[in-house]
């Protein structure tokens, strides 16, 4: 009887550190690893963008998006992106955020290009930001421009 209440023990104890260890690992694997200060960015549009979409700055994670805000305005809808950037991270004043892909089914994330400016942007401000071109808006655009061309010339 004795033997049992080891094995329960031991099996008990790795089922324990396991679940320790599942708990690490997700908090590693989602980016959230330390304090972060918040920064807004101003897009026209979203698409692709949600809570957890990764934050770079010149290919290097610095964190990820918190909260999307949708804005009316005289202009239309705007969107007000939080980005949870590491604490402590110097972003030049006249630095973009780009929304980037890296290909056509690969994943949308939000590119910090490097200003020139030697003041820094403090926690809670703006930064400049540009939208993602859609590329199958482009072609159907092209590809009524060329339509057009070819009537007109008839």
């Amino acid at each position: 009887m004795k033997r049992d209440t080891i094995n329960y023990a031991v099996v008990g104890g790795f089922v324990v550190a396991m679940g320790i260890g599942f708990v690490i690992l997700m908090f590693a694997v989602t980016g959230r690893s330390g304090p972060t200060e918040s920064y807004f960015v101003h897009y026209d549009n979203v698409s692709g963008l949600k809570f957890g979409t990764g934050v770079f700055y010149e290919g290097y994670r610095i964190g990820q998006i918190e909260n999307i805000i949708p804005e009316a305005s005289e202009e239309g809808m705007r969107y007000r992106v939080e980005l949870g950037i590491a604490a402590g991270w110097k972003i030049p004043a006249d630095s973009v955020a780009r929304v980037q892909s890296s290909g056509l089914i690969s994943a949308v994330t939000i590119q910090i290009v490097e200003g020139q400016a030697d003041e820094f942007l403090k926690p809670g401000a703006s930064i400049d930001g540009r939208g993602q071109a859609d590329i199958f808006a482009v072609l159907n655009q092209a590809a009524d421009d060329f339509r057009r061309q070819l009537l007109a010339a008839k």
